[in-house]
């Protein structure tokens, strides 16, 4: 029995320490693939890093978890709504992942006195056919609030 407990405790701590170890990755480490400045918009693809310069403050475009905009060449009652969830860093700060919209709120959110704003997300969807992440481009405004 008291073995039992030990091998759950141990292997608590090691899930522990591997959740807090990927919490606290940073993503300095990461390349950037766009630099920009303040209130400056940018163009970036799921999986990039653009940084604001002189603001060690980034953002990555995690992913596109939901796409219902009315498809290019069909006629719909409603445009529909796009969700992106980007994760902003700011150097010697805790991450914070948001979630913005293209036609809901919300458009904008804030992080630590900055405001991240999606302006567009690129392409349409086409009736019929799925979009590969890899083909979603997120237009973003960074400013200060």
């Amino acid at each position: 029995m008291s073995r039992t407990i030990a091998l759950t405790r141990n292997t608590f701590f090691a899930c522990l320490v591997g959740i807090l170890l990927f919490s606290c990755t940073p993503l300095d480490n990461e390349p950037v693939a766009v630099k920009t400045k303040l209130q400056e918009r940018f163009t970036f693809a799921v999986g990039e890093i653009a940084e604001v310069q002189d603001e060690s403050i980034r953002a990555r475009l995690d992913s596109v978890p939901e796409d219902s905009r009315c498809p290019q060449n069909v006629a719909c009652v409603w445009a529909g709504n796009a969700r992106v969830r980007i994760t902003m860093t700011k150097s010697g700060a805790q991450k914070q992942q948001v979630e913005l919209n293209t036609d809901t709120e919300p458009k904008a959110a804030s992080y630590l006195g900055y405001r991240v704003q999606l302006v567009q997300l690129t392409p349409l969807p086409i009736a019929g056919q799925a979009t590969k992440p890899g083909d979603y481009r997120a237009v973003v405004v960074i400013s200060k609030q």
